[in-house]
């Protein structure tokens, strides 16, 4: 079953999110476990970004937290963030197209 994970943040720091994130895709090109990443901003909400981030199963996303990599990053933005960070983990039910 495929997992989502939904972050949210606000920023007013959002190019050091963005330098962070770079550093962490360069830092875990192999052996990372997302298949897919999706960022937005939010068009109500000044200063907030959504980000969605697809794994194969929970198992993998587990894999991917466990990186230091991961940890490091999830650090990073928790400290440029103008409020705290905000998860949502869902299993996926069904995807259509």
């Amino acid at each position: 079953m495929g997992f989502v994970q939904v972050i949210r943040i606000k920023t007013s720091r959002f190019d050091e999110a963005e330098q962070a994130h770079e550093r962490w895709l360069a830092a875990t090109v192999g052996r990372r476990t997302a298949t897919r990443e999706t960022l937005t901003k939010d068009r109500d909400e000044e200063g907030v970004y959504w980000m969605l981030v697809e794994f194969p199963d929970h198992d993998a996303a587990m894999q991917n937290s466990a990186l230091a990599e991961t940890g490091e990053i999830a650090r990073t933005l928790a400290a440029i963030a103008d409020e705290p960070l905000e998860f949502l983990n869902l299993d996926v039910l069904r995807t259509d197209s």
